[in-house]
């Protein structure tokens, strides 16, 4: 009988990674899942949606126990439970907010809060709009996102339609221009056509380490699997690392393996071959 998966963390991206391009998740991706969970693996999420735009996975696949939500900066059970959480100060938004408008025109920004996103108009028609049950996320539309705010958040969200298909040069601007708050911050691609402002201290790999931590398994347990290049530290962290082979260039030079796409069932094909070794 197999032993690969006992004892084994098996950390799975969401969209581009167990989700199809139309936002679904295969039958053969759930079985191949279940499988793996059966044989005693832990079965958990890492993605860059929030809560409320993941939990809906978790009814198709019961076997997903843990969720690393919006890059890293928490950890929830399947039950909704936090069990690790990251801030971003208020009074440090708006001021980055200022800021950022002050050198940029154009701009529109979105966050999360208390697992929901909520954007100006700009950032929330800029998200990927698919047809499966996990496909569109959760929002709630403002004209003025710093007028909005009365909490701390998890994630600051900066998206500009002229830098849709330059988003590189869109990330150089933004750091450059927060480079007096990173010691608070870190700035990130988020995996969309955007860039993202995280708590310093977050990231994938630090909610994926946590777990780790907390479940009493090695780094060399742990396998991660993304498409994107809010995927490479969570790759480059874990002892193995599967790119998908729909994956941004960038990321193939930190994964120790490439797998075949998400639209070819790249997750389901891997587990399956370690289900036969």
């Amino acid at each position: 009988m197999p032993r690969f998966f006992e004892g084994k963390l098996l950390a799975f991206d969401v969209d581009g990674t167990i989700l199809d391009s139309a936002g679904r998740i295969s039958s053969r991706t759930i079985k191949a899942l279940e499988s793996a969970s059966q044989k005693g693996a832990h079965v958990v999420l890492a993605t860059g949606r929030d809560w409320h735009g993941t939990k809906y996975l978790l009814e198709e696949v019961p076997e997903i126990a843990y969720c690393i939500c919006v890059n890293g900066v928490e950890v929830r059970a399947r039950d909704g439970e936090i069990h690790s959480s990251l801030e971003i100060d208020i009074d440090l938004v708006k001021r980055v907010i200022k800021v950022v408008r002050e050198n940029i025109s154009g701009v529109a920004f979105g966050a999360s809060i208390d697992g929901l996103f909520v954007g100006e108009e700009k950032v929330c028609s800029s998200l990927p709009v698919t047809e499966g049950i996990v496909g569109t996320y959760p929002v709630r539309i403002v004209d003025d996102l710093s007028a909005e705010l009365n909490s701390n958040i998890q994630d600051l969200v900066i998206f500009h339609e002229k830098y849709v298909h330059d988003i590189e040069k869109f990330y150089r601007q933004v750091l450059d221009i927060t480079k007096q708050y990173q010691g608070e911050l870190l700035v990130a691609l988020s995996g969309l056509p955007m860039i993202e402002l995280l708590p310093r201290g977050s990231g994938k790999h630090a909610g994926l380490a946590w777990l780790a931590n907390l479940l009493n398994i090695d780094q060399v347990d742990v396998v991660a699997f993304g498409d994107n290049l809010n995927d490479l530290t969570m790759l480059e962290w874990a002892g193995f690392g599967v790119a998908m082979g729909n994956a941004s260039p960038e990321l193939f030079k930190y994964a120790d393996q490439v797998t075949f796409t998400n639209d070819q069932d790249g997750v389901a094909a891997w587990i399956e071959k370690k289900l036969h070794e």
